[in-house]
């Protein structure tokens, strides 16, 4: 039980490093198409950006969507202080992997937790053996 355990947690991890891996790799092509106009013009333009072939033939088209929306989301907020889609580059790769080591913690806690609990259950079930 126990190796299924990490080795569910090992497939999700690989999950999860491919979603932020994606997100960091799109929120880079935006701003690279993007170029250096202003950042509210960034958000207007990315829903009518073509979708690069190499993401499409990795990732549904709806996660696509859904991840441009959230972009937008992000540039809107954060236009006040930053004057060009340019310098949103690093801003955005601290974010993406900043709530991908939160993710990948929560993800450790669960599989120790996991691990735990099994290892008292079957202490408890070996205890109670004649």
């Amino acid at each position: 039980m126990k190796i299924l355990i990490w080795s569910l947690f090992g497939v999700l991890m690989l999950v999860w490093i491919g979603v932020a891996w994606v997100s960091a790799e799109l929120a880079g092509w935006l701003v690279q198409a993007a170029g250096s106009a202003p950042a509210g013009q960034v958000a207007q333009d990315v829903g009518q950006w073509p979708v690069p072939e190499w993401v499409a033939f990795w990732v549904s088209p709806e996660l696509i969507q859904a991840l441009q929306a959230t972009w937008i989301g992000a540039v809107e907020w954060i236009i006040p202080w930053l004057p060009s889609a340019d310098s949103l580059t690093s801003v955005i790769n601290v974010l993406v992997w900043g709530v991908w080591a939160l993710g990948a913690l929560v993800l450790l806690v669960l599989a120790g937790l996991a691990h735990w609990l099994v290892s008292q259950g079957s202490r408890r079930f070996k205890s109670t053996r004649p």
